[in-house]
């Protein structure tokens, strides 16, 4: 019984020996460690509307077309006017488009960074007429 006993903790002692061999300690800071840093996504939102003369709509039917490093992006317009995506962070050329060829935009391309925080507010205005009217900020 007595060598049973000893055999049994030779076996759990291998055992032991042989879990711990196994793990490997990893030092985050070091540049070949496996983790990666966490992906971080911030949002652009805004609103899009049409003006023709001093009525001011909800662009409906239009989309914000997002250029950035990691490729263009196009986020519909709701019905009230309004759109919002989350994107990764970085610097992004933004624009509003529609299918009229006689809306103009106003600003035409905005740049929003989005490298430390959100961005509200990236708001568009479009153009309907070609008179005299210029859009309110």
């Amino acid at each position: 019984m007595k060598s049973k006993l000893i055999f049994a903790s030779i076996l759990v002692s291998l055992f032991i020996g042989l879990m711990v061999s196994q793990v490997k300690v990893v030092n985050a800071e070091s540049s070949n460690s496996p983790l990666t840093t966490p992906i971080s996504y911030f949002e652009i939102s805004g609103k899009v509307t049409y003006r023709l003369g001093n009525i001011v709509r909800p662009a409906v039917g239009a989309f914000i077309k997002v250029i950035g490093n990691t490729g263009i992006f196009i986020i519909p317009v709701n019905s009230d006017g309004s759109y919002s995506t989350y994107l990764t962070a970085g610097e992004y050329k933004v624009q509003a488009q529609d299918h009229r060829s006689q809306t103009t935009f106003y600003p035409t391309t905005r740049i929003v960074d989005l490298r430390e925080a959100s961005a509200s507010g990236v708001n568009f205005q479009g153009l309907v007429s070609t008179g005299s009217a210029t859009p309110s900020n």
